[in-house]
């Protein structure tokens, strides 16, 4: 088998045929790339929230700014802007938390799912023959 063979128009894994898709190896690469796709997704769409909900906070602080008559009331503004930064990076902090335990958790399971049964198929041969 080449290093370098080319990548047919049928290949589901990303390694082409470097890596043959009925062995354990292959099984687990290929949950590992389906885990890392599924988590780059994630992390992008809670990436983006976050940033969604900073700059719609962001704005409601400048129309506030906008608005103050006094130092007093700019203060305030600047207060609430503070309070829901720290707020947002906590809830962003948690989310991402969550999202890369529950990642991690689905895939050592299901590559531990497909390791049993790859050595239950193989001690299942061993003692056919």
């Amino acid at each position: 088998m080449a290093l370098h063979g080319k990548k047919s128009a049928d290949d589901k894994s990303w390694f082409g045929n470097l890596v043959p898709s009925s062995s354990a190896f292959g099984d687990m690469m290929e949950n590992s790339r389906d885990s890392f796709e599924d988590g780059f997704r994630s992390f992008s769409k809670e990436s983006l929230d976050f940033f969604h909900r900073r700059n719609d906070h962001n704005n409601e602080t400048i129309d506030q700014c906008r608005d103050c008559k006094s130092v007093s009331s700019f203060l305030s503004a600047q207060q609430k802007w503070f309070s829901d930064l720290t707020h947002d990076f906590v809830e962003a902090a948690t989310r991402m938390n969550e999202v890369s335990r529950k990642l991690f958790a689905d895939g050592i399971s299901k590559n531990n799912i497909l390791m049993r049964s790859y050595k239950a198929g193989k001690h299942g041969q061993k003692e056919a023959d």
